[in-house]
């Protein structure tokens, strides 16, 4: 077998491996980590059946399977950078609300000053 072949395999595990391991200590939130492990357990079954990118490259009419991989590459990072814009959306929003609260509150009860 092919060394690139290994590597491949082992860079999938890996990512899995690595996905599992910062989801079990907190460090993404759910929502995010089911992207990143699907796009791994994907990547783990393209380093196993190498196969499968050559007919899904074929199917697509990429010429080069290399080229089916990069194309695939930024479909991911095009939903992950929508993933974050929604969310940055929503923070946006709520802040917004957060700010006219505590705007609200501070003009009903005015703190007390020293005479």
């Amino acid at each position: 077998m092919l060394p690139q072949y290994f590597v491949s395999i082992f860079i999938g595990i890996f990512l899995v491996i690595f996905c599992i391991e910062i989801l079990r200590r907190n460090f993404i939130e759910e929502k995010y980590a089911i992207t990143w492990l699907f796009v791994s357990f994907l990547a783990l079954v393209f380093a196993v059946f190498p196969a499968i990118v050559e007919k899904l490259s074929n199917a697509l009419s990429i010429k080069t399977p290399s080229n089916f991989i990069f194309f695939f590459a930024i479909v991911f990072l095009a939903i992950i950078n929508m993933q974050i814009i929604l969310e940055l959306g929503r923070n946006k929003a709520q802040i917004k609300i957060l700010a006219e609260k505590i705007a609200e509150a501070s003009i009903q009860h005015p703190k007390n000053e020293k005479k």
